[in-house]
């Protein structure tokens, strides 16, 4: 990659998870803390415009977004995903809604992408892409995916300015199921200027380049337990949550908490002097990724 790319020079990110997984297993929510009933009432709630505004209000120099998390329910009309799976794409474009906003404000877009996922699937869907077919290296689960990715890249072209993939150090599925070089091939369909970060860190593994799918590794920063604002700045590229539910110790990516209830982690000003900190010393892209899912719906 070139020395001087965006990302390198990149200090300051949003990441929000906007997702839906199934109608018993519940993420993003609307302000009032009601579900989505379906990934399409999900799909048709989300406020671009007022993303970007807010996102240009903070001054980060990206967004992080997700594309689909688990089950792989992806937020944009898939000819891809509906030909193996039906049913697990908006009718709406959710991403394209997303780029046209951000624009205006020179705001990049990276997306986020898990390629090894099926854990999250339907027995039927497992079949059907090949999820636990160990036959030519796994070749029909990397047929899914890969056709799934490069419909993609060439779907939005420039408009992906980069890829954040989730696990890519874990070695019981990534390690095992995926063909990297012909993964890398299709990231960059479409726009072969994409810079690809792995997640890596605080149980996905080492903080190491693989060397062949990614430019460049997040360190997936869970465990800072209590806010004494002594936290350990690192040259890595960083991606935490910011809220947590209530007083269950697991904490959510995506919005989980109804408007009004404060479940911030941790101080305004804390989170500030980490910022600063980690955008001066970090040398290897992104700076601070702070994670904050918005809620479903138009509310300002």
């Amino acid at each position: 990659m070139n020395i001087m790319n965006w990302f390198l020079k990149s200090h300051y990110g949003l990441f929000s998870h906007f997702t839906y997984r199934n109608s018993t297993i519940h993420q993003t929510i609307f302000p009032d803390g009601k579900h989505p009933a379906n990934l399409d009432e999900l799909g048709n709630n989300f406020n671009a415009v007022q993303f970007a505004e807010d996102a240009d209000l903070f001054g980060v120099e990206y967004v992080v977004f997700t594309a689909w998390h688990a089950a792989m329910n992806v937020l944009y009309p898939s000819v891809a995903n509906d030909s193996w799976r039906p049913g697990h794409s908006t009718t709406h474009d959710v991403i394209q809604d997303l780029i046209n906003a951000l624009k205006p404000y020179y705001i990049k877009l990276i997306l986020y992408i898990h390629v090894t996922d099926g854990m999250d699937f339907t027995d039927a869907n497992q079949t059907a892409t090949g999820w636990d077919d160990s036959s030519n290296s796994y070749l029909v689960w990397n047929n899914y995916v890969n056709d799934v990715i490069a419909e993609m890249g060439n779907r939005y072209g420039t408009g992906i300015d980069g890829y954040w993939i989730d696990m890519v150090f874990d070695t019981t599925s990534f390690g095992i199921k995926i063909d990297k070089a012909r993964l890398r091939t299709s990231l960059l369909a479409g726009n072969p200027n994409r810079i690809i970060i792995g997640n890596g860190g605080y149980g996905d593994g080492p903080i190491v380049s693989d060397g062949v799918v990614t430019d460049y590794v997040a360190k997936e920063m869970f465990n800072i337990p209590v806010d004494n604002g002594d936290w350990q700045a690192t040259n890595n590229h960083i991606a935490t949550v910011t809220t947590i539910k209530g007083n269950d110790p697991h904490y959510y990516w995506w919005a989980s908490i109804p408007q009004g209830i404060n479940a911030l982690l941790y101080t305004p000003e804390n989170m500030f002097r980490f910022t600063v900190l980690q955008a001066g010393v970090n040398r290897n892209g992104g700076g601070m990724l702070w994670d904050a899912g918005n809620y479903a719906g138009f509310e300002a």
